[in-house]
């Protein structure tokens, strides 16, 4: 039972989680909660016969952890539940459910989509995965219409780096445009309610998410990265938390935001920091030479910050 970002497994309470990032203690995962059983719900899962909905957040996770108070825990991120293996009963990994796109979804604006990274930026098939509602069977309702977008899921360090100096083509391909000011609008109140507006500024963080393609009017696909196996760096928070920190500098390597933990490296006078976040609204919130405020938790070693918490932020000052 290996787990990697983006996989999602069922409990056998018939919860479906989402797993976050790659650092897990021994037979746990960190992963939260996207659908749940209800007999009122919208999305109907063909094998299991039963209505779900939606309803997920990566910010607090209050309801899971009073139902199963067992998940809690006191690592960074201090707001995913932490689930028990043993209480998994089925798992589901994005490249496993590519060939069932290929098979039912060539008449779609998603083909499209897989053409254009796939064929024309040769990005391998085998690298590309679905994630989301479609890949555990929640895409639809009962009468099979489609509920929800289709979730691309694109593995490796090259082939984002590919995708990225090649972002420009992707949209002209697509006739798409990049993030909208009316979905950056919309994601801003919806992700940031419950953050400090004093030290976040979402929508400038929205705005430099390059992976964002703006398929028309209310409908937009972010691509989300992962790593190979090979590329899984070392976990980048390997000391406790100190105290709060709050501090001013420029962003020197915006990399590492593309995948999960979001990382990026900022520079003060001539020392660097670490920052680390498992919010999923900060992927790509940042670009290099950016001037910052980063509002969160400065650990032992004197040089990771971690925002794990909604009093943390990230602002954007130039």
């Amino acid at each position: 039972m290996d787990f990697k970002d983006l996989d999602y497994f069922r409990t056998k309470d018939d919860i479906f989680f989402l797993v976050k990032g790659y650092y897990h203690p021994s037979n746990k995962v960190f992963a939260y909660p996207v659908f749940w059983p209800d007999k009122k719900g919208d999305r109907f899962h063909q094998k299991l016969k039963r209505a779900f909905r939606k309803d997920t957040s990566d910010i607090d996770n209050a309801k899971i952890f009073k139902l199963y108070p067992h998940y809690r825990h006191s690592f960074v991120p201090q707001n995913i539940p932490l689930i028990p293996k043993n209480e998994i009963i089925e798992i589901f990994r994005p490249q496993e459910k590519l060939k069932d796109f290929l098979k039912k979804e060539r008449k779609t604006i998603w083909f499209k989509v897989y053409e254009v990274i796939c064929q024309k930026r040769r990005i391998p098939s085998q690298d590309i995965g679905i994630f989301g509602s479609y890949l555990v069977g929640l895409s639809k309702t009962q009468k099979g219409k489609q509920v929800k977008d289709i979730d691309f899921a694109v593995y490796g360090i090259k082939n984002c780096q590919k995708l990225k100096n090649n972002i420009g083509k992707i949209l002209e391909s697509l006739k798409a445009k990049p993030i909208s000011k009316d979905h950056i609008t919309y994601h801003a109140q919806k992700f940031g309610l419950k953050f400090n507006p004093k030290i976040n500024s979402f929508n400038k963080t929205l705005s430099r998410k390059w992976s964002a393609l703006q398929l028309r009017k209310g409908l937009l696909s972010t691509i989300r990265f992962i790593y190979k196996n090979s590329e899984i760096p070392s976990n980048p928070i390997t000391s406790s938390i100190k105290c709060r920190f709050q501090i001013q500098g420029k962003v020197l390597d915006d990399f590492g935001t593309n995948f999960m933990p979001r990382t990026f490296i900022i520079q003060k006078n001539n020392k660097k920091y670490n920052v680390v976040t498992y919010f999923w609204g900060f992927q790509e919130a940042v670009k290099n030479k950016d001037l910052v405020l980063i509002t969160g938790n400065l650990h032992q070693d004197g040089k990771t910050i971690s925002i794990d918490d909604i009093n943390h932020g990230i602002k954007i000052l130039n």
